[in-house]
């Protein structure tokens, strides 16, 4: 196992970091997609969920990004 990340200053404040987000991304999808199961059925349902989860995937494909640290 590599140890070398740990030995940079900032990355346990960013995997600190992106833990948190992660937590409050998941629980804030948890709440929509239960007000929409409780309201929708059907087709919409299936349109409505996979709309959300989308929605809630993008931010981390865009905005995850690994800085390069030169040595």
């Amino acid at each position: 196992m590599n140890l070398s990340l740990f030995k940079i200053k900032s990355f346990i404040p960013f995997i600190i970091l992106t833990f948190i987000n992660v937590v409050v991304d998941i629980a804030h999808k948890i709440t929509i997609q239960n007000t929409i199961i409780k309201i929708y059925d059907g087709e919409t349902l299936i349109v409505l969920s996979a709309i959300i989860n989308s929605l809630m995937l993008i931010p981390f494909v865009l905005f995850f990004a690994v800085r390069v640290y030169k040595r």
